[in-house]
């Protein structure tokens, strides 16, 4: 580990194949690596804060090892069930963190903001996960606004992922919008293989990245194989997204 983070020595925190309500977020300090979050379901309850997901690694008020701006290192969440109950924000949320491994077989839903979001560090790869706010059974309340997949960080890979009905909007690449605290850079991205459908508009989404100092310019992200099914609004042609609307 890039010091000052501490080697958990591949610590795994095992949930042996149990169902578990919770009322607060499963929350991991900064400077640790090295650990994994295996085998489980996690289900929000009542008293869950609505602010909050149901994992959380890191912060946002780290100060940053080195150059590349991490705090966490080699974390891992795999074989995972994630329901927030639309109680919880969201299922993950890795923050500032260097080397992070979400799947295989992670499945999120029941979110009203963000299935998993990756806000600063570098990194993370999503890799053969489910997201959906809504099953297909179900129809969302009007004005819901949830994102399957949110990257606020350059360097991240998301692979062979499904965001199914009903999520608003499918994955959101680039500059955050919410905030001096998670804003930064988010070009370098690779989304391949991302099956995104559902049952209003779908969509992939880029942002703009906008420096300090400087004029926006256009993000550094491949989408070399995206799906998109049921897409009134957006097409996506090359590495390039361009709105079907005149």
């Amino acid at each position: 580990m890039a010091p000052p983070v501490v080697n958990l020595g591949g610590v795994t925190l095992d949930l042996g194949g149990g169902l578990y309500n919770v009322s607060a977020p499963l929350v991991f300090p900064p400077l640790v690596g090295n650990f994994k979050i295996i085998q489980g379901t996690l289900r929000a309850s009542g008293d869950f804060p609505p602010g909050r997901f149901l994992i959380e690694v890191g912060t946002f008020n780290c100060t940053s090892v080195g150059h590349q701006g991490t705090c966490n290192q080699a974390v891992t969440v795999a074989n995972m069930y994630l329901d927030g109950s639309h109680k919880a924000a969201g299922g993950v949320n890795i923050r500032t963190t260097m080397g992070a491994t979400i799947g295989p077989s992670v499945f999120v839903v029941g979110f009203h903001d963000t299935g998993i979001r990756v806000d600063g560090g570098h990194e993370t790869v999503i890799v053969e996960s489910w997201v959906g706010d809504y099953f297909w059974t179900n129809f969302p309340p009007q004005g819901y606004s949830s994102i399957g997949i949110e990257l606020n960080g350059p360097d991240n890979v998301l692979t062979n992922v499904v965001v199914f009905v009903h999520t608003k909007i499918g994955v959101i690449v680039g500059w955050s919008a919410r905030g001096a605290s998670t804003a930064q850079y988010a070009g370098c991205n690779m989304l391949e293989g991302v099956h995104v459908w559902n049952g209003g508009p779908t969509q992939v989404r880029p942002r703009a990245h906008s420096p300090r100092d400087g004029p926006a310019v256009a993000q550094s992200t491949l989408f070399p194989s995206i799906c998109l099914f049921e897409c009134p609004n957006f097409l996506i042609a090359g590495n390039r997204i361009s709105s079907r609307v005149p």
